[in-house]
């Protein structure tokens, strides 16, 4: 015990209690002006110690300071084994890297660099794992392309089969069992959200004048057709919805419009006075991906062609923002180099971010109107070929972006290799997370509030995945940047 009778003597003679150098998880920090360690958090001898060293010009460090702490403040906290005179640190931010890093104890407190690893810079990025949805299915599964997290944990789910027939499922046991309820003349649903009030709105494509939107008022158990009036001429198809001031504002389309024309193709429902609105036309084939920002702020995106036409020739994406409910519209900024905008999410600083299609993009605009790219997503791969082998699958859609508890973005990936990834900076870079099987495409991510991450894929063969959360880690850890 080389080092920790002099910690403990520092720290009762210190008489402090709280830890230093602390980043705001915790981490670890090295300082090379100063050649200073700072360690939040030493576990040794079952009791806790900040702690600094200090480099010399051996390029050994020297005990500077150690100060016993009441509570743990690091995410990875350092391991000091007194018997191997070995000092781990899981994670210390250096530079512009992250490091894992070891070092012995060569005596006369005297720390020998032993090793300093690159990691990545996402701490606690748990395995996707596959949950009971697909075997309980009642059907082949396309596409799961919605997962909610409603009342008291219970994860909801939207997808439709490879015939074409509407579900949606719900566990109450973390996916491993499900219940699934067919929705009456549903083709395919496409979207599904959790109100404030804690009902939940599904919409999507039926047989012709059947409903496309259905609410469910007993969190997921059953489902009733609503929003009286959809489908009509200029609308057939509902691909999106969001929440405002009590109404669900639901986006809607019909590859009968001209995309020459303006549509009404936004339109307002009431849950508590069952009234639909329709909102001002916008021009185009008809509307996409919704947002609703804190202010009340409306942003619609339109497309002026359908899902599947040539992408060199499917036109320019576009998104509008309305102040006033939706009366009146103005175009924003162009996204450059994108057909169409599958997701549209307002962040936690306000800012608004865009998935778009054909060049795979993410943009983020912090005014509101003026959309900047982001950077480029990772190109995944594929199992093609006879036997089956690995092969480059670019990202040209992006269809689902999620803010977690840590602050982290992730980002649903297509059309050819469906992946998630994980941006540290409000998507400037992005890194893979592990694989969720073979799919091409992913819709849906969701969070719970104990940080457990689900997501929902599809086309091959739809699913969904989760990634749990390691015992006792809390919810602002999991998936989070250092």
């Amino acid at each position: 015990m080389r080092l920790w009778p002099c910690v403990l003597a520092l720290a009762v003679a210190g008489g402090a209690t709280a830890a230093r150098g602390m980043t705001a998880d915790g981490l670890a920090t090295y300082d090379p002006v100063s050649g200073i360690v700072r360690l939040p958090e030493v576990a040794a001898l079952g009791r806790s110690f900040a702690v600094e060293l200090r480099r010399q010009d051996d390029g050994r460090f020297t005990l500077q300071s150690a100060v016993e702490t009441t509570a743990s403040v690091a995410a990875a906290p350092a391991l000091y084994d007194s018997t191997s005179g070995m000092l781990d640190i899981a994670k210390i931010a250096a530079a512009s890297a992250t490091y894992s890093a070891r070092l012995k104890d060569i005596g006369g407190f005297r720390f020998e660099l032993l090793q300093a690893v690159p990691v990545s810079p996402v701490s606690h990025m748990t395995a996707w794992v596959q949950t009971g949805f697909r075997a309980s299915a009642p059907a082949q599964p396309r596409h799961v392309n919605r997962v909610v997290v409603g009342d008291g944990g219970r994860l909801v789910a939207a997808w439709y089969s490879q015939d074409n027939k509407a579900y949606m499922a719900t566990s109450d046991d973390q996916g491993a069992t499900w219940t699934h309820t067919a929705l009456d003349r549903m083709l395919q649903v496409h979207q599904l959200a959790r109100l404030s009030s804690g009902m939940l709105v599904a919409a999507g494509q039926a047989f012709a004048t059947a409903p496309v939107v259905w609410a469910s008022r007993d969190n997921g158990s059953s489902w009733t057709a609503v929003a009286s009036g959809l489908p009509n001429s200029s609308s057939d198809i509902a691909w999106d919805l969001a929440e405002r001031q009590g109404e669900v504002i639901i986006s809607t389309s019909s590859q009968a419009n001209d995309p020459a024309a303006s549509h009404t193709v936004i339109y307002a429902w009431n849950p508590t006075t069952g009234a639909l609105r329709g909102l001002a036309a916008l021009p185009g084939l008809g509307g996409l991906a919704l947002a609703v920002s804190r202010n009340g702020t409306i942003y619609a995106s339109t497309q002026d062609s359908a899902e599947h036409d040539d992408p060199t020739t499917a036109g320019q994406a576009r998104i509008y923002r309305s102040t006033d409910g939706g009366a009146s519209w103005t175009l924003t900024g162009a996204l450059t180099g994108a057909n169409r905008v599958y997701a549209l999410t307002e962040l936690s600083d306000g800012s608004i971010a865009a998935g778009t299609g054909l060049n795979g993009g993410y943009y983020r605009s912090i005014d509101g109107n003026t959309w900047l790219r982001g950077g480029s997503l990772l190109a995944g791969t594929r199992l093609t070929g006879n036997p089956p082998a690995p092969t480059a699958a670019t990202v040209t859609r992006v269809y689902k972006i999620l803010e977690l508890a840590s602050g982290a973005l992730l980002a649903g990936t297509g059309n050819e290799a469906g992946d998630v990834q994980i941006s540290c900076d409000m998507g400037a870079t992005w890194l893979a997370t592990p694989e969720t099987g073979s799919n091409i495409v992913t819709w849906g991510l969701a969070q719970s509030n104990d940080g457990t991450l689900w997501t929902a894929n599809g086309s091959l063969q739809g699913d969904l995945w989760t990634a749990p959360v390691p015992a006792g880690l809390p919810a602002r850890h999991h998936y989070s940047c250092n």
